[in-house]
This record gives structure tokens, C-alpha cells and sequence, in this order.
């Protein structure tokens, strides 16, 4: 749902969610993505030349989080796998969204940080905890994990967006043997969208499965995003039941 409003976006991704005919299964669409991708024609790439694993890494964090890739090996497989499939790449369907100059200075807001815990598992404590320490001068987000910079170990800079999105998502088990969950994409719902050093409260609206997700304040119109990298978080809940905890915290006076 989330890559088909990007009009000819491909994925790259490792391993993937599916179903096997195993008697222990329970087959749920919603949670199908390898047969998805399949269904709906979604160009992606899962080859073993387009990502390689840091043996340091292997024996310090697990093979799982040890996997990178660069644009150095992506390029090559693209160029390849669109001459082998006969893909069209690129497109002039996709809608933009609406973009504005930042604030200056003089008139950034006073927030301090955003801390996200994607669900409140007491027994993970902060493994899963996300965080957005904004930074008023640079005009960014910087963004921590479980309590540590989260460093671009290829530019060896801090991510540090310019908007920080949280969409808010109803979200259910899938009960299909595998663990997995199901989170609602079409419809709308709460969102808050963090720019400028202020807060806006409003919704996120998604009509269709390929169309653009859209942004809208408490009065219905349009919320503009700065210019520069944009990070969209999910906090999922049960109808009025918040599972995801969203704690926002401003500079005192």
C-alpha cells in the first residue's frame, strides 16, 4: 500500500512476507507482500549483488543488522534487471505534495524532542524507542535510537530531518501463524506533523491503494512540508486504544 502512491517506485528490499501452503498457515492477503508485489506488478529487487554484510558487524550486532548496500551496487542491478525485465523506468504520474520555505530563526518554535515507542512492551524498555531532538538552528530533527545517535554510517552524519510525520493507524494480529500484523493504510486518521519547531495536529487522508498520501490541518487545508528530507513514523492503536506511546516534550520558558 505504501510503495504504489509512489507511481513507478521499485523495491529493494530482503526476504519478504508470504504464504508456502504450510498446514500451520493461515493465509491473510493484507499481509501478503511477496504475493503483492506479484499481483500488482510492483518492480523489486532481491539479488545478492546489490548488498553485502560487515563481518565486524556480523559477530557484534547479528547478521540481521549487519547488512548495507550503497547506491554503487543498486545502479548496476537497475540498469540490469530493466533490460532483463523490460522495465520502464521513471514516470510523470506521481502528485506531488506541497512544499514551503522554512521558517526563519526569529520565528522556529520552541519544541524540544519527540520520543516514540512503536509499541509499550515493558519487557524491550527502550530498544524500540525512537527519538527527534529538534535542533533550532540547523531547523532539523536528529534522530536517536534506543538512546544513540542514529548515524548514516555512509556519510557518518547524524539523520537529522526537516519533517517529522507521525500518522496514527488502526492496526490488528494478522492470526496467521507467522506473528505478523496488519496496520490500516486506506482511509484517514490523526496525524502530527513536526516542522519548523512546532507542532501541527491534523489528518492524513489515502483514497486508493496507488493513491497519494495527503496531509491536512484541523481546519481542512493543506499542510505544507519544508523543503529536504522528510521521515514518516507509524504509531499504531485500537480504535480509541493507544498502543503506541508518542511522548512530545517543549523547551521550558
Amino acid at each position: 500500500m505504501f510503495t504504489s502512491e509512489y507511481a513507478d517506485a521499485i523495491i529493494l528490499h530482503e526476504g519478504q512476507a508470504g504464504y508456502d501452503d504450510a498446514p500451520w498457515e493461515t493465509y491473510r492477503e493484507q499481509a501478503d507482500a511477496r504475493g503483492a508485489i506479484r499481483k500488482f506488478g510492483i518492480k523489486n529487487i532481491q539479488t545478492a549483488a546489490t548488498r553485502y554484510r560487515d563481518p565486524v558487524k556480523v559477530r557484534t550486532a547479528g547478521s540481521v543488522h549487519a547488512m548495507y548496500t550503497g547506491f554503487k551496487l543498486i545502479n548496476p542491478e537497475v540498469e540490469r534487471l530493466s533490460k532483463t525485465n523490460k522495465w520502464q523506468l521513471g514516470s510523470s504520474k506521481l502528485e506531488p505534495l506541497s512544499f514551503k520555505y522554512e521558517d526563519d530563526f526569529a520565528d522556529r518554535g520552541d519544541f524540544s524532542k519527540l520520543t516514540i515507542d512503536f509499541m509499550t512492551l515493558k519487557a524491550n524498555g527502550s530498544n524500540f524507542q525512537a527519538e527527534f531532538a529538534y535542533d533550532k538552528q540547523s531547523n532539523s530533527y536528529k534522530r536517536y535510537i534506543a538512546g544513540k545517535e542514529d548515524i548514516d554510517l555512509q556519510s557518518g552524519m547524524q539523520i537529522s530531518p526537516k519533517n517529522v510525520v507521525v500518522e496514527w493507524h488502526n492496526y490488528g494480529d494478522a492470526n496467521d501463524g507467522h506473528g505478523r500484523i496488519i496496520i490500516d493504510m486506506i482511509g484517514n486518521d490523526r496525524v502530527q506533523i513536526f516542522r519548523d519547531g512546532k507542532v501541527i495536529e491534523g489528518y492524513w487522508q489515502k483514497d486508493c491503494r496507488t493513491c497519494r498520501t495527503k496531509y491536512f490541518d484541523e481546519n481542512e487545508n493543506p499542510i505544507e512540508l519544508n523543503r529536504g528530507q522528510t521521515w514518516i513514523a507509524f504509531a499504531v492503536k485500537v480504535k480509541d486504544r493507544l498502543v503506541s506511546n508518542v511522548n512530545l516534550q517543549y523547551n521550558e520558558d
